[in-house]
Formats: C-alpha cells, structure tokens, sequence
C-alpha cells in the first residue's frame, strides 16, 4: 500500500541510477606539492540525510569522516597517515538462473542436485508470524516461491501481483518437470565488509589500505587513496565472480553452465598506484578497458561527469577551494552536445520549416548561446528538458502505445546515452508515424513536435513570460521524511523543497525521473574535501544534519550550506578541535 510504498522511496529501493564522485590529486597538481582527496556520495534525499559526521579517538584509532548506520568506524574520511573515499563500482555480482527440476531435484550439468526447503519467519507485532518455505538449489534461491503477490504489494500502484514464472508439465518417464528461476548473489556468501570499514579507518599504510578493501565483498566499491607522504593510489574491493560464460542480462541456463567457480583474487581486481598523470577520478564509470581480460559489469553510469571531472583537476593548481568549485560544477556536456549538435542546425540550412513554426523556433532561440550549463536560475534547461520528455514520450508512445510507455518512463531513470543514441537516429523510419510516409523527413517532424510540445508545456506551467521559466521552478530538491506527506504537520519533518541546479549528468548531481518531472530523486549526502598539507584546514558538510530529531536545531541545519556550495571546518589535532 501507499505506506510500503513510501517505505521503500524513503530507503531508496524502488529508486536507481545512483552514483558518487571522488578523485584523488597527488602533489604535481596541487598548491602545497601534498595530496588532495574529495568524494561527494549520491544517494537518497532522506530527512534526515543517510550518513552522519564522525571523529574517532580512542587507543588505536584517530579518524575523522562520513559514517554510515551500524557501520563500524567511517565509509569514507581519513586518519593520521591517509585518507580513502569510494564511489559506487556497479559490478555485475548476480545472475538469474534457468532453472530445470525434475521430481523436486535440480538439474546440473551432468546429473542433479537436491534442493533444500527453508522457512523463512517474518514476526508481526500484534499478529501471528507470516512463515514462507523457500526452496534453495545449489545456485540460491528459487524466486518463484516468493515473487507471488509481493511485488504488487511493495509497488503499491497498478502494478499487480505478478504471475509465478513455474509451471509444471509431464517429463519422460511421467517425471513431473518444474521450470524456475533462481538467484546466484555474492551477498549470499557472506564476507567481511565490516571489518574492511574499520581496517580502513586503523590502517597505517596503503598496505594496510589494501588489506582493508581485500574484505569486501557485496556491493562492490571503487576506493581512492592519498596520504601524507604523496602517494594516491586506486582499488577495486569487492568480489567478482568468475563466469565460464559472457555476463548479462540474459537468464543463464543452469542446468548447461552450472553456476560461478570463485571470485577474482585482489590481485586481479583493477587497482594502480601513483598514476602517471597524477590523478584518479572517479564518477561510476566504466572501471576498465578492453584489454582488462576479466567481465565486470554491463552497464555504468555515463562518462560524461569522470571527463568533465578529469578536465577540471589536470588543469592543476589545485586546492580545497577549487575541489569545492568542481563539486559544485553543473555544467552538462551532455545537453551541450545534444543542443550544438542536434538541435541549432535546424535554425538555419535546409530546416526552414523548423524554423517557421513558432513555438519550435522559440525553443530553439531560447537555447542558441547555452553551454549546458544546468543552473537553477536559467531558462535554457527548462526548456531542453521539456523537449527531452517530449521527444522521449512521442517517441516511446509511438511505437508502444499509451500504457507501455507510460510504464516504461516510471522506471526509465535519466537515460542519457539511450537519448542520446535516439535523436542521432530520429530519421530512422523506425521513429515515423505511418501518416508522414511521403511528407518529409521523419526526424524534421518527430523533433518540430517535441519543441513545440516543450514550450506549450512550459506555457501551461508558468504562463507567457519565458523569463518565468526557471529550472530551478521545475527541478526542485527535497529531503524527504517517511512522515513527509502528513497533512498539518508533514512540513515539519521535510527538509525544502527548493530550487535545485544540476541534472543526472553534472559532477554536482541533480538526478531526476522522466516519470515524475522535473523534481529531484537523488543528490550528494554529504561533500568531503581533504587536505593532506594540513587535515585541520579540511571541509565537510552533510545534506541535513547531524541529528534526527526534527525537533533538533541539528536537524537541518547543514542543508542551506550545502544547497548555497558552502561547507564547514573539518579540524583534526586535539588544538585545533578544542
């Protein structure tokens, strides 16, 4: 229902597209000739915000950092020798498997295994237990036996229980035939992530740095090093499962491949020391090239935030106050190419009917001299963003009907190289209502529609005057609390909303749906900024505040700092604290 619901928007599950930034500069590059480290997380605006500040003293530990609930010691900060920030690796640590089960054993690559039955125990408060059996073949779980029903719970809209994929037929021999699928998970194996936290944070070398990041398992990170003595340095800490086969997408046929061998060692995992060029920037890029002889992972966030960041920092010159300036960097190289290269040639040459139609023109002009700059104060981006869900909505509504692409937008979280790849074929016939055959070209129209359609819209919105057409008025951030909605007193526990700058695509995030437009889904907890120069001269600053109590003056006290790109000190020595 609309509590589970919310429930899981607050805890970010029914949400995605997520990411961070962290880089790593060594003394080449910056002011003092020492090290600088920043990271920014990206996750779900929460109330309060997920992470908190942390300083720890005591025999065998001084640091200082971004903590996480229940995790022992820091996620990301820095103790009396280095410092280590992560961003997310997205690697590929599950598969679905087919599943073939024959007289209630699963079939294996030359025989069968058992499947084990587990009831799994839910206590309810007031109630009796809710008890499921699971059944567990040697690749995980069955998913058939739980999926019934659940899903349309937790989705809490016109998604319904969603049909169990078993069905049962007569094998040779009168053998009932099961057909299922199963889970194969990383996180099921357990690990020691834990312990990696805290070897991190009482770590005293980048050998023990490594050490740390060889316990972590599920989900995978990419963490960044520097230290006192100017060395920085990359590793990749987590497991990744060694396949026989390519990894996908695709349902994997258990009973012909089997299932994963092991995991690569820390030694095969991507990791580098003291780069040549004197920097490591990361944005959940893709981690390796091609001739990296191991799969990690299908899918990464766009490059466009791990270039605009590389750019940036080998520029040099570097300090606390220019790493701020990059974390609050908006600038879309996305947009800016759409724009140039797409969209203003059909202000001149041969588009001359583009050109005529007003509203198409205006949107056009409205955008003529923009950089991709996403500011909240601007109107350019309300205006690309408007013909992005237009182009993406006729496009989509075209082939697949009203419905289908209406569900497809509820989970088609800003998809920029799939955009990107649309408009550079918009010509295709693909892309043609079946009443242009023999008007013109199909890309000519399908693109006049969607400017007009994006300055009708904002019209509608915000009346006549463009200059009203703000983006920050559309794409606005919240910090969202579970009791948010409540009628009277929901705007106590809420943090904004406010005007917000940034898209999915900017090093300073602003990551939004096409389901929901325009508001703000996702966005830094947290920017930490390290200098090894001088840790007392260090800054941070979270997305809320320090404390959970709305009722706290320490409730929201840090979220105007961070929406204004301002932060706090960050003393360390016992001096410069006290």
């Amino acid at each position: 229902g609309p509590l589970a619901t919310k429930m899981a928007l607050y805890c970010g599950y029914t949400a995605g597209g997520y990411g961070s930034n962290a880089w790593a500069i060594d003394g080449r590059l910056t002011k003092s000739g020492k090290p600088l480290l920043a990271c920014d997380p990206h996750l779900p605006l929460m109330a309060p915000c997920i992470g908190y500040l942390q300083h720890l003293e005591a025999p065998g530990i001084k640091a200082a950092g971004y903590a996480g609930p229940g995790v022992p010691g820091l996620v990301m900060g820095h103790n009396e020798e280095y410092g280590f920030a992560l961003t997310h690796a997205w690697i590929d640590d599950c598969d679905l498997f087919r599943e073939e089960i024959v007289d209630g054993k699963c079939r294996v690559p030359g025989g069968f295994a058992e499947l084990e039955p587990r009831t799994l125990e839910v206590q309810v408060r007031g109630g009796e237990a809710l008890n499921k059996t699971v059944r567990y073949g040697p690749r995980g779980p069955l998913i058939n036996d739980v999926l019934d029903g659940v899903w349309g719970r937790l989705d809490g809209g016109p998604n319904k229980a969603r049909t169990s994929t078993t069905s049962a037929a007569e094998g040779e021999g009168g053998a009932e035939v099961e057909e299922g699928i199963s889970l194969r998970w990383a996180g099921q194996d357990g690990g020691r992530d834990l312990e990696g936290y805290w070897k991190l944070c009482t770590g005293r070398s980048y050998a023990d740095f490594r050490a740390g990041c060889a316990l972590f398992s599920a989900p995978a990170w990419n963490y960044l090093y520097a230290d006192r003595d100017g060395h920085i340095a990359y590793q990749l800490a987590g497991w990744v499962p060694q396949r026989s086969w390519e990894g996908g997408l695709d349902l994997v046929d258990g009973s012909r491949v089997g299932s994963w061998s092991g995991y690569l060692s820390p030694e095969q995992l991507p990791h580098c020391f003291d780069p040549k060029e004197g920097i490591i920037a990361s944005a959940n890029q893709r981690i390796a090239g091609d001739a990296y002889p191991h799969y990690l992972s299908a899918l990464f966030e766009p490059p466009f935030r791990a270039e605009r960041a590389r750019e940036v920092l080998l520029e040099g010159g570097h300090d606390v106050d220019s790493l701020r300036r990059l974390q609050l960097d908006t600038r879309s190289a996305w947009a800016a190419r759409i724009n140039r290269d797409r969209l203003q040639p059909l202000l001149g040459g041969d588009d001359a009917e583009v050109a005529a139609h007003p509203e198409a023109r205006l949107a056009l002009l409205l955008m003529r001299d923009w950089d991709g700059e996403m500011d909240a104060e601007a109107v350019a981006p309300a205006v690309f963003y408007s013909f992005i869900l237009a182009f993406v909505r006729r496009t989509l509504v075209l082939r697949l009907g009203d419905a289908l692409a209406e569900a497809v937008l509820e989970r088609f979280t800003m998809p920029a190289l799939a955009v990107e790849k649309m408009l550079a074929r918009a010509e295709d016939a693909w892309f043609a209502s079946e009443d242009l055959a023999g008007r013109g070209r199909p890309d000519t129209e399908l693109l006049e529609g969607a400017l007009a359609d994006a300055v009708r819209g904002l019209r509608a919105r915000f009346g006549t005057e463009t200059s009203d057409w703000r983006w920050g008025r559309m794409h606005r951030r919240t910090q969202h609390h579970p009791f948010g909605d409540l009628p009277a007193i929901g705007r106590f526990f809420d943090i904004g909303p406010v005007p917000a700058s940034g898209d999915g695509t900017t090093i300073s995030t602003g990551i939004l749906r096409f389901s929901e437009p325009y508001d703000q889904f996702g966005g830094a907890d947290a920017r930490l900024l390290m200098d090894f120069d001088d840790l007392d001269g260090c800054r941070w600053v979270l997305a809320s505040g320090q404390s959970g109590n709305p009722l706290s003056s320490h409730y929201r006290d840090q979220f105007a700092l961070l929406m204004a790109g301002e932060d706090r000190p960050w003393p360390f020595s016992r001096e410069a604290v006290e």
